[in-house]
């Protein structure tokens, strides 16, 4: 696949194409260059008309582009995976200093959309690992394990934890989570099969709960007070079925939504949710390349999209988002750009 290939296209209510946005940076320079940014994961929609971008595995990138596709900034780093928005507008994403996306050295970082800037960092290894016993424990990663000696099969740069999710809790839900503090990070260890919320200002795990979640992805908070999660169910080659899971942070009690045959979905890896107004969710499957929105109290799908390239073939799709009709600036249909 080429850069050329990978585009955000906005659909209006009644399913028209409306706008798309090109993510072939021309700030990347040769194809060669382009090649190492050419698969996008994090995606963030600002209401100016501008989308926010970061990458996955070997992609090096965080940029913005306009409602035109022309990069605002561009940023040359291993930015991955999912970001999200905080109450007063800044971005959060998971940044890595090491051969990829997926060694240990890793940073929550937060930025400002405007300009790129750094905001906030905190160093999974540092303020997480090594300045807490309890959490030391809790990951079963002792401070020695990232330097001095050691034995020759525990590398530096193996991919432990495989982080792939951050979001603040927003102050409207705090008093839902009881124990909980606006502000405070709720993460996602994929590799640990683990979900957590970590104290804004020490660091420290406040709470965690490993499975019954497998190779998770986007753990959100709820307005219920319940912690929603998209199971990729690792385990699928035989099952083949992937699901949400929300959890009480405070009893640990579980419940797994969809039961229905009409309403099955699977993908091994990524994955995103989104709670609608009215309670439907809003589903990306990445590896069927379908987004899907279910009622839950009815396990009825409501609406499907294939991202359909060729006859009976979809498209993989990173991330999708549903944004009210009043959401941008400018209504898009009037969006134009020069030439």
């Amino acid at each position: 696949m080429t850069a050329d290939l990978y585009v955000v296209d906005l659909f209006d209510p009644a399913g028209d194409l409306v706008w798309t946005w090109r993510l072939d940076d021309p700030a990347a320079g040769t194809e060669a260059a382009r090649e190492d940014r050419i698969q996008p994961h994090g995606l963030v929609i600002l209401e100016s008309g501008d989308v926010v971008i970061n990458g996955v595995a070997e992609s090096k990138i965080l940029a913005r582009y306009d409602r035109c596709s022309i990069p605002v900034w561009s940023l040359n780093s291993y930015y991955h995976h999912l970001m999200s928005r905080d109450e007063v507008k800044g971005i959060w994403s998971w940044l890595t200093e090491g051969r990829d996306a997926y060694s240990q050295n890793q940073f929550m970082v937060r930025f400002d959309p405007e300009t790129g800037q750094e905001l906030e960092r905190i160093s999974a290894i540092k303020d997480l690992v090594q300045a807490h016993p309890e959490n030391q424990a809790i990951l079963n990663l002792p401070s020695y394990y990232f330097e001095g000696e050691r034995r020759p099969w525990e590398r530096r740069d193996t991919d432990l934890l495989h982080t792939n999710d951050v979001e603040a809790l927003p102050a409207a839900l705090a008093d839902k989570f009881p124990g909980f503090q606006p502000g405070d990070l709720l993460v996602s260890f994929r590799n640990y099969s683990m979900i957590a919320v970590i104290d804004r200002i020490t660091h420290k795990i406040k709470w965690r709960m490993q499975g019954p979640w497998i190779h998770q992805h986007d753990p959100d908070f709820t307005e219920d007070g319940r912690i929603s999660v998209f199971n990729n169910n690792f385990t699928a080659p035989y099952e083949r079925r992937s699901n949400i899971i929300t959890v009480d942070p405070q009893t640990m009690q579980t419940q797994t939504l969809f039961e229905s045959p009409e309403t099955v979905f699977f993908s091994d890896r990524m994955g995103e949710h989104q709670s609608l107004p009215g309670g439907i969710l809003h589903i990306t499957v990445p590896h069927e390349g379908r987004v899907i929105e279910i009622d839950p109290k009815t396990d009825e799908l409501v609406f499907e999209y294939n991202n359909r390239v060729l006859k009976g073939h979809n498209a993989h799709i990173a991330n999708s988002v549903w944004l009210p009709e009043e959401y941008f600036n400018d209504d898009p249909k009037s969006f134009a750009c020069p030439g």
